[in-house]
């Protein structure tokens, strides 16, 4: 039967707060979205297919559907990779960052400042993802990634 890619992109879009998308109808968010999601498939992939016998680049990008059913394990950990896949620009463009404080904030932060704390957003979801990796290696039967 398989699965949507509406479950996978639900689950990323479930975990993040993003403006943007709500300017984008459905159809334009999701393509933009899916590109993370393919990208993080590709990489998790052969790891997945060799614990669980789930092949992630079986898929049907016309009807939005894997081939395979994705555990909810699987839909959380492409989803998380999602994330890191997200920030990734933010975490090294500057360009790409805003300033927006609340009124409830004392000082303001430099862009320099601003840049470091979201380069350690990035690195916390990379770290968060390879241990959830690790973890489904583990309880898979193997040892490590």
């Amino acid at each position: 039967m398989g699965t949507p890619y509406a479950d996978v992109l639900d689950a990323f879009l479930f975990k993040i707060t993003e403006h943007k998308f709500l300017k984008l109808n459905e159809a334009d968010r999701d393509a933009v979205i899916s590109i993370h999601m393919k990208s993080v498939c590709s990489k998790i992939a052969p790891m997945v297919k060799k614990l669980s016998g789930v092949d992630l680049t079986q898929r049907d990008d016309e009807d939005s559907i894997f081939s395979n059913d994705l555990s909810d394990e699987l839909i959380d950990i492409i989803s998380e990779g999602m994330i890191v896949r997200w920030l990734k620009p933010y975490a090294f463009s500057s360009d790409n960052l805003e300033n927006v404080l609340s009124t409830k904030e004392i000082a303001l932060y430099s862009p320099a400042n601003l840049l470091r704390e979201i380069a350690g957003v990035y690195k916390m979801a990379a770290a968060d993802f390879k241990q959830q990796l690790i973890d489904y290696s583990y309880q898979n039967g193997e040892i490590g990634v």
